[in-house]
């Protein structure tokens, strides 16, 4: 990456961990206290970790929403291939949470989180197309949230008609 800032520690400081309550109990802090520095080097172990901090089975916890937004950071920061697609299965597991079929302009935990999602579809679509290892989780982030299907439709097609 060089001399070259990191989009992903930049959304690390902007979100204020301490305010947030994590899926543990603690404050959200104390995913800073190594895990996050994991998660950031993509240790595949650091990601599942997610699981009982930002989600829990298919609930979200509060941190979803700050550790959607280093998650496409990481993304945004460019990762090897494998990296990337670890990265998207995290993605997935915040996108798949209880409360899909809410409202996605509300304010609730998974609204706020599928937004922040939504919000890097250009880098979803980046993945699906050229990311092998991340092709199905990348695939199965843009099902759940695209909402121009059409676009989606013409990828998925332009996809195979390239390969």
């Amino acid at each position: 990456m060089g001399d070259m800032l990191s989009i992903a520690r930049a959304e690390i400081r902007r979100h204020d961990w301490g305010a947030t309550r994590c899926g543990c109990g603690l404050p959200a802090s104390h995913l800073l206290d190594g895990l996050m520095e994991d998660v950031l080097t993509c240790a595949p172990a650091a990601l599942a970790a997610m699981d009982k901090h930002a989600f829990e089975g298919s609930f979200l916890r509060d941190p979803a929403p700050a550790v959607a937004a280093v998650a496409l950071g990481m993304l945004a920061d460019g990762l090897a291939p494998r990296q990337a697609s670890d990265v998207l299965w995290l993605m997935l597991q915040l996108a798949a949470g209880e409360g899909g079929d809410e409202d996605p302009d509300s304010s609730s935990l998974y609204a706020r989180t599928f937004r922040v999602l939504r919000g890097g579809l250009t880098l979803i679509y980046r993945e699906f197309l050229n990311n092998p290892w991340g092709r199905q989780e990348a695939r199965e982030l843009l099902e759940i949230l695209e909402a121009e299907q059409s676009k989606h439709a013409f990828y998925e097609e332009f996809l195979r008609s390239t390969s």
